[in-house]
C-alpha cells in the first residue's frame, strides 16, 4: 500500500506541479511603473520570496548614493507584515524571516529633471511642459531575487512611452537582473519619429526649442540609419534611441541602446554636417560596440567613428561580431557631405 501511497504522490505532483518535477524556478520579479506626472513615478515591485537587499544604480548625478536620495516612501511586506529596512547609501538591507510572496512599493521624485544641472550631468534627465525623458536606473530598485525581471508601464491617456527596448505586449518588458538599469525611457506628449529602413530602428525624441527642428533633426538621422542599413544588411534586429535637449554647449552621454545630448539652439542648416556628424558618431558607436568585432587587432573603431568622411571603409575594415548573424557588405559612398544628412 505504501508503494501505491508512494506512486500516487508522484502522479499528483507531475500533473498538478509539473515545475517541482522539471526543476524550474519560480518567476522573478515584477515591476509595475505609473507615472501620474512628468516629474514623478510610482513603483510596486512582487517579489517570490524576501530578497535581502534593495539597490539602486550610482553614477550620473554627482552624489555618492546616485539616484537612492530620490526614493519616497519605500516600504516592504511579506505574508502582510511590514519589513524592516535598513539604508546605507544606495542599498538597503531587508531584514525578515518571512516566506512566501512580498511586496515593494515606493515613488520617485523626478524634479531633478527640471533644475539646473552641472555641465556632464544634464543626461540624467530633462524635462519641458510636455514630455520627459530620465536614465532608466533612476526609477528601478534591484535586488538578489533570482529570476527574470518583467516590466510594465502605465502612462496618462494621451501620453507615449518610447524605450529602446523589445516588448512582449504593449509596454510589457523583460530582462536578466540588472537588465533594465543602462538606458534612456522616455514619456509624455512628445516631439518623436522612429526610422524604417531595415534591421537598425532609430528612434529621435526632441525636447525644448529642439521639438520645433523634430522634422530636420529626424530627417538626417533616417539618411544616418539608412545608411548603416545599407552598409550592412545582415545585422541584428536592434533599436537606439536618441534624446536631444536644449543646453549651453554640447555634451553627450552614451548608454546601452541610446545617447542623450545636450546642443546649443537653435541647431543651423548651414551647420547640418557638424551636427549631423554628432549623431552619426554616436549611433555609429553604439553600431561598433554592439554589433561590430575588428576585424584584426589594429581596428580603430574610435578613429572610425570620428572620421565620417571615411566611414565607408567599415565596409572592408570591420566583420559582424561571432555572436552575430554573418553579414554581407554593399559598397557605399565614400564621402559624408551636408547634402547626405539632409
Amino acid at each position: 500500500m505504501r508503494f501505491w501511497g508512494v506512486l500516487r504522490l508522484f502522479f499528483l505532483t507531475a500533473v498538478f506541479c509539473p515545475a517541482a518535477m522539471t526543476g524550474q524556478s519560480s518567476s522573478g520579479p515584477g515591476y509595475q511603473v505609473d507615472f501620474p506626472s512628468l516629474t514623478s513615478a510610482s513603483v510596486n515591485i512582487t517579489l517570490p520570496a524576501a530578497p535581502t537587499q534593495l539597490y539602486m544604480a550610482t553614477g550620473a548625478t554627482g552624489r555618492q548614493d546616485g539616484f537612492a536620495s530620490y526614493v519616497r516612501d519605500l516600504s516592504a511586506k511579506c505574508g502582510g507584515r511590514s519589513l524592516a529596512l535598513a539604508r546605507t547609501g544606495a542599498t538597503w538591507k531587508v531584514v525578515s524571516s518571512e516566506t512566501g510572496p512580498c511586496t515593494v512599493h515606493y515613488r520617485v521624485d523626478l524634479s531633478f529633471v527640471t533644475g539646473k544641472w552641472e555641465v556632464g550631468n544634464e543626461q540624467a534627465g530633462f524635462s519641458d511642459s510636455k514630455g520627459t525623458f530620465v536614465v532608466s536606473k533612476a526609477l528601478f530598485l534591484e535586488s538578489d531575487a533570482r529570476g527574470r525581471r518583467s516590466i510594465t508601464f502605465t502612462v496618462p491617456h494621451g501620453w507615449s512611452l518610447i524605450t529602446p527596448w523589445p516588448s512582449s505586449t504593449d509596454h510589457e518588458f523583460n530582462f536578466e537582473r540588472d537588465g533594465a538599469l543602462a538606458d534612456l525611457i522616455a514619456f509624455g506628449q512628445l516631439s518623436s519619429g522612429a526610422t524604417s529602413s531595415g534591421a537598425f530602428r532609430v528612434t529621435l525624441v526632441s525636447f525644448g526649442e529642439l521639438a520645433g527642428q523634430q522634422q530636420e533633426i529626424f530627417a538626417a538621422v533616417q539618411k544616418i540609419a539608412a545608411f548603416y542599413n545599407q552598409m550592412f544588411p545582415g545585422t541584428a534586429p536592434s533599436s537606439y534611441l536618441i534624446a536631444l535637449i536644449p543646453g549651453e554647449e554640447a555634451d553627450g552621454e552614451a548608454y546601452d541602446h541610446g545617447f542623450a545630448s545636450t546642443v546649443q539652439t537653435p541647431l543651423k542648416t548651414n551647420e547640418r554636417i557638424v551636427w549631423a556628424d554628432v549623431i552619426a558618431n554616436e549611433m555609429f558607436h553604439y553600431w561598433n560596440g554592439h554589433q561590430l568585432s575588428a576585424a584584426n587587432s589594429d581596428g580603430d573603431l574610435d578613429g572610425l567613428a570620428k572620421d565620417s568622411p571615411n566611414i565607408s571603409r567599415a565596409s572592408r575594415s570591420f566583420k559582424p561580431a561571432k555572436s552575430r548573424r554573418p553579414t554581407s557588405c554593399k559598397s557605399s559612398p565614400s564621402t559624408w557631405d551636408s547634402t547626405s544628412t539632409s
